[in-house]
């Protein structure tokens, strides 16, 4: 970097080098750099955001969150709702390990910036694929905690959004359900699957009750972890089909995925 907090060199072999300018904010306090990478053909422009969080400057974003990921609709895209666990630590790392909604499971490491932006980027599928963005921990009342949209590709499939809501989960105590909208509605419940809607009751233990059960839905809440995971007759196949989510304290319900005969579909647990 010159005095001036720029820098600009050709990195890579040739025929194909790629030029890179750097530009280090010295003076507007940003804790960024910013630059391009330029191949001959294409300019990319990126930032990278300084790790301030220690343990001597704990971030103030540190907890668990249940993270919810909802493809959007374009054509081959699946319809249910993926899911994951968001641990920040004191020291601005965010760890996320969950599964999108047409299964596949991923994990991600990241620090978030001074100012709560948690860039994401996982590459999937053989590296052919991936999810990438960046999220906002901005509270937006009724959504969550962090919000913000990604980029979602899988070859020969489809590409698509995903927009991404991070909820603050922190166990109930004993003897409170799961959500306290299911306290306020005395444990009733509606579960949405399939093509099913369930009437169904949670109890102070966290154990759902269903009578009558004609496709045998068979609910397990892990309250610790505000998580659901289950089975029930899918209508369409009439096969025992599996499915898991997790609840949201912010939007007062669970939002899950399962995998049915026709692809992946919405499950929902609702006040």
């Amino acid at each position: 970097f010159d005095s001036l907090g720029h820098c600009a060199r050709t990195v890579g072999p040739a025929p194909s080098p790629q030029a890179v300018t750097l530009d280090l904010d010295l003076t507007g306090g940003s804790d960024q750099i910013t630059g391009t990478i330029f191949n001959g053909g294409t300019t990319l422009a990126f930032i990278a955001d300084r790790a301030v969080f220690s343990t001597t400057r704990p971030c103030p974003l540190a907890a668990t969150y249940n993270v919810t990921f909802d493809p959007g609709m374009a054509l081959g895209a699946p319809a249910g709702a993926g899911w994951a666990r968001l641990t920040v630590s004191s020291a601005g790392v965010a760890v996320v390990v969950g599964n999108l909604a047409d299964g596949t499971a991923f994990t991600n490491s990241a620090a978030l910036s001074r100012t709560g932006t948690w860039p994401l980027h996982v590459p999937l599928y053989v590296n052919a694929g991936a999810i990438s963005g960046r999220l906002a921990f901005t509270k937006v009342v009724g959504v969550g905690d962090a919000v913000g949209s990604l980029a979602w590709s899988k070859p020969a499939t489809f590409t698509t959004s995903l927009a991404v809501a991070a909820c603050k989960f922190v166990a109930p105590l004993a003897g409170k359900r799961v959500l306290t909208v299911f306290d306020t509605s005395s444990g009733a419940a509606t579960i949405r699957l399939g093509g099913v809607t369930q009437a169904a009751t949670i109890s102070t233990a966290n154990v759902v009750t269903i009578s009558p059960n004609p496709n045998v839905i068979k609910l397990t809440i892990t309250a610790s972890l505000g998580q659901f995971s289950g089975t029930f007759t899918h209508p369409a196949s009439l096969k025992a089909t599996s499915f898991k989510g997790v609840f949201l304290p912010e939007q007062g319900r669970g939002r899950g995925y399962l995998i049915g005969p026709s692809g992946s579909e919405l499950v929902e647990v609702l006040p």
